[in-house]
C-alpha cells in the first residue's frame, strides 16, 4: 500500500496534475488520510453518502464522480455548505443551466470518442461554415 501511494504521488507530481484519487474500493476514512498525507489534492467520492462521511471525516476536497441529475442538487449543496469544496460533474446543457448561479464547483464530462458517457463535443464553426 505504502509503496502505490508513493507511486501515484511522484507520477502525478512529475505529471504536473493535482490527484485526486477514488475512494470507491477502499472507502476508508485512514487510507484517504494517507493518500492525502502522500501528497493527493482531494478525493473522489462515488456516492453523495460517501461525500458526507469523508466531509464529516475532515475532507475538505472532494469530487462526485458520477454525473449529476438535477434531483440531486439540493442535496449537493446541503453538503457543499458545510465548508467543503464538493465538485460535480455534468453531461448535459439543462443541468448546467439548473446549477447556473448556484455557486457549485463544476466540471463538464466530454465523450472522448468511446460513447460510454459526456457531452459530445460540436467542432467550432470558421468563418466559412458560419451560416450567412
Amino acid at each position: 500500500m505504502e509503496r502505490n501511494l508513493t507511486h501515484m504521488a511522484e507520477r502525478a507530481k512529475r505529471l504536473g496534475v493535482s490527484l485526486r484519487p477514488h475512494i470507491k474500493t477502499h472507502k476508508c476514512l485512514e487510507l484517504g488520510r494517507r493518500q492525502v498525507a502522500h501528497g493527493a489534492r482531494g478525493i473522489t467520492v462515488s456516492t453523495l453518502h460517501e461525500a458526507e462521511t469523508f466531509a464529516r471525516g475532515g475532507f475538505a476536497d472532494l469530487t462526485w464522480a458520477f454525473p449529476l441529475d438535477r434531483a440531486h442538487i439540493p442535496h449537493v449543496q446541503r453538503i457543499a455548505h458545510t465548508g467543503v469544496t464538493l465538485r460535480v460533474i455534468l453531461d448535459d446543457l439543462d443541468t448546467a443551466k439548473a446549477l447556473a448561479g448556484s455557486g457549485l464547483h463544476v466540471w463538464l464530462k466530454v465523450d472522448c470518442g468511446y460513447h460510454r458517457a459526456g457531452s459530445t463535443p460540436r467542432p467550432a464553426m470558421d468563418s466559412r461554415s458560419r451560416a450567412r
